[in-house]
């Protein structure tokens, strides 16, 4: 059975959607490990109440670096957690031993095993998803 590394970032904001998250990956994950980035410190100190097996919750500080508190300084708070995606997901894929590696979104629930979405293309070093709010999901 393959095993599975996802990764999020989470503000405070946002915790609600990721505790929602997390039940759908337990209840429907087989193997799974999910890394968490917290923006802000008070995402870090409400989620470290709510431990999980399967999670670890990481500081902004933990991966925080020169290029990226520089990055910080001309981008909205926003705008900062997107420039943190890239950053937080190489920091896990340089020490994870997982099959798969993936970065979702904290508004994401899983009905279904995400087993399948990996089964539909085994070999494929890259899958690339749109957003729902996406032009073309207009027309």
């Amino acid at each position: 059975m393959a095993s599975y590394h996802f990764t999020t970032i989470v503000s405070n904001t946002h915790v609600f959607k990721l505790l929602a998250l997390i039940h759908s990956l337990e209840q429907n994950a087989h193997a799974f490990r999910l890394s968490v980035l917290c923006a802000d410190p008070l995402a870090y100190k409400v989620l470290s109440e709510f431990p999980h097996p399967h999670v670890q919750y990481e500081q902004l500080e933990d991966i925080e670096d020169d290029t990226l508190r520089k990055a910080k300084e001309d981008r909205t708070f926003h705008e900062y957690c997107w420039t943190l995606k890239p950053a937080f997901l190489l920091n896990i894929l340089e020490s994870s031993d997982a099959d798969y590696l993936a970065h979702l979104d904290t508004d994401l629930y899983f009905y279904h095993d995400p087993e399948a979405i990996f089964a539909e293309n085994p070999s494929a070093h890259l899958f690339l998803t749109d957003h729902m709010n996406s032009k073309r999901f207009y027309r």
